[in-house]
């Protein structure tokens, strides 16, 4: 997978996560005694979101800021890549499917009291599933940080290096 392709699917996640915080926030909004898991379920999501923000920053920065740096690129290639290898961002968009699904099945529609109370009768089925779900979130929130911790790591490398570089230079100027 190229990373501009890679580039375009994170923009996508990003996309995604943020219709569900916007939908989830909407119904909190409407919803009296709204259930504490749903809560905690868009604080993970937008904890998500957030990270996901960073890793489409990695990648556009690095391209962007150091075109000419061939290994640089690459070391965001083998990151992306190995995110796409072990289904990040594959989960990530099943998860969000299943976060609108469970944000759905609580909604409250308008003029219709049967529904409605429906949905707040099988709520606590949804519980145990949703709980399930925070902890699948959780898991692919810890393995985006490693591969941003790991990323972070390759370029501060690479710019130590470089400062090096200038050092010896400047030192063998004068």
């Amino acid at each position: 997978m190229e990373a501009v392709a890679a580039a375009a699917t994170i923009v996508q996640l990003v996309e995604v996560t943020g219709k569900a915080l916007v939908s989830g926030y909407t119904f909190l909004s409407r919803v009296h005694q709204a259930p504490a898991e749903i809560r905690a379920l868009l604080r993970e999501v937008a904890n998500l979101n957030a990270l996901l923000d960073q890793v489409q920053s990695l990648a556009t920065d690095t391209a962007v800021v150091l075109p000419r740096y061939n290994d640089e690129k690459d070391n965001l290639r083998n990151t992306l890549q190995t995110l796409e290898d072990l289904g990040v961002f594959a989960d990530c968009s099943k998860l969000m499917q299943a976060v609108m699904s469970t944000l759905k099945a609580c909604e409250q529609v308008e003029g219709h009291r049967m529904k409605n109370l429906g949905n707040k009768v099988l709520w606590p089925f949804k519980e145990k599933e949703t709980r399930e779900l925070m902890t699948q979130l959780d898991r692919l929130r810890e393995a985006l940080s490693a591969a941003v911790v790991v990323d972070s790591a390759k370029t501060l490398a690479e710019l130590e290096k470089l400062a090096n570089g200038i050092d010896s230079a400047v030192i063998q100027a004068l």
